[in-house]
C-alpha cells in the first residue's frame, strides 16, 4: 500500500497540520521572544549588562542541552502531547515573570529567568 501524497494529506489532515504548524510557530516565536527581545529589554531598559544577559543565555543554554533527554524520556513515558502542552502552557504564564524578574535588575533573577525560560 502506498502511502498518501502531499497533497491528499493536506486535504484529509487539514486541521491537524494546522494545529502542528500552529503550535510550532508559538515555540519558535517564544523562544525568539526570550533569546533577542528579552535580552534587548534587559540592555536597553538598564538592566542589566550585555555580560550579564549574554551569560544568561550561555546558562539557558546549558540547563537546556542535559535536560532534553530528560523530557524526551518523560514523553516517552506519559506521551509527547502532554508534555509539549505542558510545556506551552508554562511558556504562556511565564512571559510574565520572566520580563518581571528582568526588571528588578537582579543578575540571579535574570539568569533564572534566562534559565527556566
Amino acid at each position: 500500500m502506498k502511502p498518501p501524497s502531499l497533497w491528499e494529506s493536506l486535504r484529509s489532515q487539514r486541521q491537524s497540520i494546522a494545529t502542528v504548524v500552529g503550535l510550532r510557530i508559538f515555540e519558535n516565536a517564544s523562544a525568539y521572544l526570550i533569546t533577542a527581545f528579552a535580552v534587548t529589554y534587559a540592555e536597553s531598559a538598564g538592566h542589566a549588562s550585555s555580560t550579564v544577559t549574554t551569560l544568561g543565555v550561555v546558562i539557558a543554554s546549558a540547563v537546556t542541552i542535559p535536560t532534553i533527554p530528560l523530557w524526551g524520556h518523560l514523553s516517552d513515558r506519559i506521551g509527547r502531547k502532554k508534555v509539549f502542552a505542558g510545556g506551552a502552557c508554562f511558556l504562556l504564564v511565564f512571559h510574565i515573570p520572566l520580563f518581571l524578574m528582568i526588571g528588578s535588575g537582579q543578575t540571579a533573577l535574570i539568569w533564572l529567568a534566562f534559565a527556566l525560560s
